[in-house]
């Protein structure tokens, strides 16, 4: 339901008295206004840099001191001493520095760290060299090379800290948006935002009190709203009144600064991109992809279509060779309604070319009503089926169902309530209940606590590499709404899909909620199909690679 028009407030103009009109140019000039804005919106990182940048030089000189002086070491050794220990100061300084601008609160980049450590370390013996060569002191040589240090790191670096944050006119151009009118709202004096050097772009700017005249000028392709500090209207009604005023596919970019951000909560600690997400669902909106630098966080959506009343869940079944046991998850699947929690049902079948007659089951359902199926060729994989089934679905929720009955179909109801209730965007059902014993196999013990162990370690993995503290990060219950994949590109094929999804939803802002679940393991003789010695490697793979490769949307 969207608000009425009436909650976008009546017009005024009085916080626009000091603007300038976009376009206007003041005497100073543009290089000068453009350092200026830059140098302000990023003096805290600035700040942060040259402080850490005298700490470090402090200490180093502090380490060579007492390893020239107490420990009477060459100046190479003790420059390479120096070095080793300023590596435990280092390490810490530079993650605050970089990680803090980051979408998430970890973000390791290995590569450019150990890139920097090398040459940093190249540097420092370099320049101690020939200050020795020139009978200069080593601590003028140590605070020199410090200096070069930082300063290459910074230029390094600058596009990681120093990062404009995401301007809107380049929002609107990844979303297709190049001409027609754009109204620009904004509780602050106007400024033009980067919409200088967009000659097709008719824009026509106002105060957020002017809402409900500006939108009844024309018909927009894009709405902007920039808001800084605290908001100065309910963002979820404005947002569902501008909503109401915009034909379908029409384009909704954000910008949210400061305090404003604290009003995006929900019942639980989440994500401030996944809380908008949910709101902006409410509102009339879909497609929604969000990125935050800092205390700035960027949002784009687009006007969702009219739809029919109630909502429905896709379920995803990738199906191969599991003749033994899919008559019987067809039959509970079937028996399953979701009717008392206001959820139609699509079933989406994605049959793998089966070799021991599970094609020929699946063929028997060609008929039955609110049954798809995909028919592939060859079998390229889990995570090939479940893309492939993503692509068809066309339901509001996305739920994955193995056909190998390890899962219990009865716990569809505690995944769902969640997201009917919005109180989450992905849900995984945990299969852990407190228990690390997960998987026992009756005639392959040893093998069972072998996987147990492995899956702590892979736990582990994520939990550090992705800062969370998931128990069951790769169980086959994701329970997700299919907007959540908007703009998401995946790739892996195989079991290595489980780790991508988790992954890039994750970078994307939703913190999943586990919730436990009823699990009873099969074997490897009883028809498993992950392989040991292929599939682990994989994952640390694909564990590794997302970390480092950052997320960029893909949209349409």
């Amino acid at each position: 339901m969207t608000a009425p028009p009436q909650a976008l407030g009546p017009a005024r103009t009085d916080f626009l008295e000091h603007s300038a009109p976009v376009g206007e140019h003041s005497p100073e000039p543009v290089a000068v206004r453009a350092i200026v804005r830059y140098a302000r919106a990023h003096a805290s990182q600035l700040v942060r840099y040259v402080l850490v940048g005298a700490t470090l030089a402090v200490l180093n000189l502090a380490f060579l001191y007492v390893l020239r002086t107490w420990l009477r070491l060459s100046d190479p050794v003790a420059v390479t001493g120096m070095y080793v220990l300023g590596f435990l100061v280092h390490f810490p300084a530079h993650r605050w520095i970089t990680y803090r601008a980051q979408d998430q609160p970890v973000r390791p980049q290995v590569l450019r760290y150990v890139v920097m450590l090398v040459w940093n370390f190249a540097v420092m013996q370099t320049v101690v060299a020939v200050a020795s060569r020139l009978s200069i002191s080593p601590y003028l040589a140590v605070m020199a090379a410090t200096g070069l240090t930082m300063i290459s790191n910074f230029l390094a670096m600058a596009h990681v800290v120093f990062a404009r944050r995401q301007q809107v006119l380049g929002i609107l151009q990844q979303r297709g948006v190049t001409t027609g009118p754009v109204l620009l709202l904004t509780n602050r004096p106007l400024r033009a935002y980067g919409f200088e050097s967009a000659s097709k772009l008719h824009l026509i700017s106002g105060g957020i009190g002017e809402a409900a005249t500006l939108l009844g000028h024309a018909e927009y392709a894009a709405v902007v709203l920039v808001v800084e500090g605290p908001a100065p209207v309910a963002l979820e009604p404005f947002l569902a009144a501008i909503a109401a005023r915009l034909k379908p596919g029409a384009v909704l970019a954000i910008q949210l600064r400061g305090a404003v951000l604290e009003t995006l909560t929900g019942p639980r600690r989440s994500d401030h991109r996944e809380a908008a997400h949910l709101m902006l669902l409410r509102s009339g909106y879909h497609q929604v992809w969000a990125h935050r630098h800092g205390r700035t966080l960027s949002i784009s959506a687009s006007r969702a279509p009219a739809r029919a009343p109630g909502k429905t869940c896709s379920i995803i079944v990738p199906v191969f060779n599991e003749s033994q046991t899919f008559p019987e998850l067809m039959r509970r699947l079937l028996d399953k309604r979701l009717d008392h929690l206001g959820l139609e049902r699509e079933i989406i079948l994605v049959e793998s070319n089966s070799t021991d007659g599970t094609r020929e089951q699946v063929a028997a359902f060609a008929t039955t009503p609110g049954v798809q199926i995909l028919w592939q060729d060859r079998p390229q994989g889990k995570g090939h089926a479940v893309r492939a089934g993503f692509a068809a679905a066309t339901g509001d929720i996305v739920l994955i169902q193995d056909a190998d009955l390890e899962y219990d179909l009865d716990d569809y109801d505690v995944l769902l309530e969640p997201l009917l209730r919005e109180e989450a965007a992905f849900v995984l059902g945990s299969r852990h209940s407190g228990s690390v014993r997960m998987r026992q196999f009756t005639n392959q013990r040893l093998l069972g606590s072998v996987l147990n162990t492995a899956h702590l370690f892979f736990t582990g993995l994520i939990n550090v590499l992705y800062g969370q503290h998931l128990k069951d990060p790769f169980t086959m219950f994701k329970v997700l709404r299919r907007d959540c994949l908007y703009g998401l590109a995946f790739e892996c094929n195989r079991f290595d899909f489980d780790h991508e999804l988790l992954i890039k939803l994750v970078l994307k802002g939703y913190r999943p909620l586990e919730i436990p679940v009823n699990y009873c393991s099969r074997s490897f003789k009883q028809g498993k199909k992950i392989r040991l010695f292929r599939d682990p490697p994989t994952w640390i793979a694909a564990d590794l690679k997302y970390r480092l490769k950052p997320l960029r949307p893909r949209f349409e």
